[in-house]
Parts: C-alpha cells; sequence; structure tokens
C-alpha cells in the first residue's frame, strides 16, 4: 500500500509541473553580470545620501568640520586634525567606490538601452 501511495504521489508530482526547468531560473538576480540602469543609478544616490549625512564620525567627519558638531573627549576631528586617523580614506573609497562607480556604469547602460523612455537628446545630456 505504501508503495502504490509513494508512487501515485510521484506521479501526481511530476505531472503538474509542466516545465521543470523554469524553476531554476532565478527572477530576482541580473542577468548576465548586468544590473538595470536604474538600479546602480539608485544605488549611487543612496550612497552618496547616506555618505554624506551619517553621524558616523569614523566616516565623515563633514558635520565637525563646519562646527555643526563638536567632539568632547576625542577632539582630533573638532581641531580639523584629520591626518592622524584614515577619515578622508574612508570618505574618498565610499564616494568613489560606491557612488562615482556606480553612476558611471548607469551612463554607459542607459546609452545602450533601447527600451528608455528618454529621447535620444536628452540620453546625450546624461
Amino acid at each position: 500500500m505504501k508503495k502504490i501511495f509513494i508512487i501515485l504521489a510521484a506521479g501526481l508530482t511530476l505531472a503538474s509541473c509542466k516545465k521543470l526547468t523554469d524553476l531554476n531560473v532565478d527572477t530576482k538576480n541580473a542577468k548576465n553580470g548586468e544590473a538595470p540602469s536604474e538600479t546602480l543609478f539608485a544605488n549611487a544616490t543612496r550612497n552618496l545620501v547616506d555618505q554624506v549625512v551619517t553621524p558616523n564620525v569614523n566616516l565623515n567627519i563633514l558635520r565637525c568640520a563646519s562646527q555643526y558638531w563638536t567632539e568632547t573627549t576625542y577632539i582630533d576631528e573638532s581641531n580639523y586634525d584629520i591626518t592622524t586617523r584614515k577619515i578622508p580614506d574612508f570618505e574618498f573609497q565610499a564616494i568613489y567606490r560606491d557612488v562615482l562607480s556606480d553612476m558611471k556604469e548607469a551612463k554607459k547602460l542607459v546609452e545602450k538601452e533601447t527600451d528608455v523612455i528618454a529621447p535620444a537628446s536628452v540620453k546625450k545630456i546624461i
């Protein structure tokens, strides 16, 4: 009786799937290693805003440099001493790696895309 039930269950399972290869298609990730240009542009914008408005003085000291904030214990950044730590390196890496590289790649993809709503004259401006 168990064998008949197992065979019947396997038969129903296989009969219900028309194409088993459709289950292997990843619908969430980009195909061929290329993300859509809209996604790259949105990611670059978000990373730029995150970098500029972060309250972490280890990543961004713009508020300390403009004297909006001050520090009481570790006052190096408030006194414009940024050479003792690698804060400028972190800022450059975040803006170059996360923002400019995504913008550059998005620009390349926008120029190649044909289904963009904007006409060719607008693409040249971008």
